[in-house]
């Protein structure tokens, strides 16, 4: 009878916190919050609940264990508890019995540890039962958990006699480039000013910020000369503002006295106009400097790459590894649908970007279904874990990479149809054709899209594999 007023009440505390739960869910959207970012902070605990009425804490994944008798001296059972092995526990039962348990996948180097201790009947009664219970669990426990290998090349380009990884910060640590270098002047199309009766104009790239004075009375003459106001004293107050870490102040120095003689002498403009709009200057005078800068990662980009002459490869001793767990600081997927050959396990696959039932989990069901695929993974973008592949401008971290059945590796980036061309687009193509290029044969780079020249994604993947 207390047993079963206990459940009761148990069960009705339970109804509470997922009334109030749901409370604090549309306060907190009230609130301004999505909706999906306010359930997923409001997570139930789950406990687990016995007929003894213990309440215990968070539960973790639940593994399968194996558990197995053997006779045993207490030399044996030493030597059993001596070793070190993750999920491994030795007790004795009886004496004279010992029962081990692993949790988990068993490794090859756990199983012949194990067998090492034991006489030579046991060591066949136990290698044999760990052949069973591998073929039991296989299907419950990732490729991942299992110790597969999951491993994809790293493009690789010559530096200076010198084999490094190809990405463009790299190439600009070797690349000697200076700022005096570039032209040091804005045109009127970057930047004007223009006085008018009641107003003056400053045009930026054609985006004209308007200035209104309060009344008639109440000028703002542009040609006013004040004390201090010189052109020495706004390059050296433009240095402060733009100053940048790989570009050398006396280069910069040099290239603002520059610019702003260029603003004064050659386009007329005058001081007095420059520093009172000293601010929106700074502004396009960093993103000048922003531009300079990337036209000169284009080119190391260009030369390490794509030139004739560039030294590139891909190594699989320099390769991005996969492993368990390497995603645990992700949010996970948690959605209705289970992939069945998710690399990390249907409950550990990190969630996508877009809707639950959006094209890119579309597309990670028809990768999931592909006949070839032996295990895929959902790979991160901006993850320390995660394979990349350079841009002129940044890192290019494909949506899926697949490990296939005839050993081939399948890297996967999926464009809708709104995003599907352009010059982003275009260089990863490039880049991606570049990787696959040079892995003789053993990966293959698809920029698949919800539908080319009447192929779903399905058909372009199989074609991709069938060639």
């Amino acid at each position: 009878m207390q047993l079963k007023q206990y459940q009761t009440d148990t069960l009705s505390v339970l109804r509470h916190f997922f009334e109030d739960a749901r409370g604090l869910t549309d306060k907190l959207v009230a609130m301004g919050f999505e909706e999906e970012d306010a359930c997923e902070n409001i997570e139930p605990i789950q406990r687990e609940f016995d007929m003894q009425g213990n309440l215990f804490g968070p539960r973790p994944d639940q593994k399968p264990v194996f558990k197995h008798a053997v006779t045993a001296t207490p030399g044996v059972l030493y030597a059993l508890q001596e070793i070190t092995s993750e999920g491994l526990l030795v007790r004795e039962m009886t004496e004279g019995t010992v029962e081990i348990a692993i949790a988990g996948w068993i490794n090859a180097d756990a199983e012949k540890a194990i067998c090492t201790t034991l006489p030579e009947q046991a060591q066949k009664e136990f290698t044999h039962a760990v052949a069973k219970y591998r073929v039991r669990v296989e299907e419950q426990i990732s490729p991942a958990a299992r110790g597969q290998v999951f491993a994809v090349p790293r493009l690789m380009s010559g530096v200076q006699d010198t084999l490094e990884f190809a990405d463009t910060d790299t190439f600009m640590e070797f690349h000697d480039w200076s700022l005096c270098d570039h032209p040091a002047k804005l045109d009127e199309r970057e930047f004007a000013i223009r006085e008018t009766a009641r107003s003056f104009e400053i045009d930026l790239d054609g985006n004209r910020i308007t200035y209104q004075f309060a009344s008639e009375n109440v000028q703002l003459a542009l040609d006013v000369d004040i004390e201090g106001w010189t052109a020495e004293a706004l390059v050296l107050w433009l240095d402060q503002q733009v100053r940048q870490m790989d570009i050398h102040q006396r280069d910069m120095l040099k290239w603002l006295r520059a610019l702003v003689g260029h603003l004064i002498d050659t386009r007329g403009l005058d001081i007095a106009a420059l520093m009172r709009c000293k601010f929106i200057l700074a502004r396009k005078v960093r993103e000048k400097i922003d531009d300079i800068r990337q036209r000169e990662r284009n080119r190391v980009y260009q030369r390490y790459l794509f030139a004739p002459h560039a030294k590139v490869s891909v190594s699989f001793d320099h390769a991005f590894v996969f492993r368990d767990g390497m995603y645990a600081d992700q949010r996970r997927y948690r959605g209705r649908w289970k992939p069945n050959k998710h690399f990390l396990g249907p409950d550990h696959m990190p969630a996508f970007d877009g809707a639950e039932d959006g094209e890119e989990v579309q597309c990670a069901q028809t990768i999931d279904n592909l006949p070839a695929v032996k295990y895929w993974i959902r790979n991160v973008a901006r993850h320390p874990n995660s394979f990349c592949l350079p841009t002129a401008t940044d890192k290019f971290y494909p949506d899926f990479v697949a490990s296939l059945n005839d050993g081939r590796l399948l890297v996967i980036e999926y464009k809708g149809a709104h995003i599907a061309e352009g010059s982003d687009t275009a260089e990863k193509r490039t880049i991606g054709a570049l990787w696959e290029r040079e892995s003789k044969g053993k990966g293959l780079f698809l920029i698949a899209e919800k539908s080319v020249d009447g192929q779903d994604v399905r058909q372009q993947l199989l074609e991709k594999v069938t060639k």
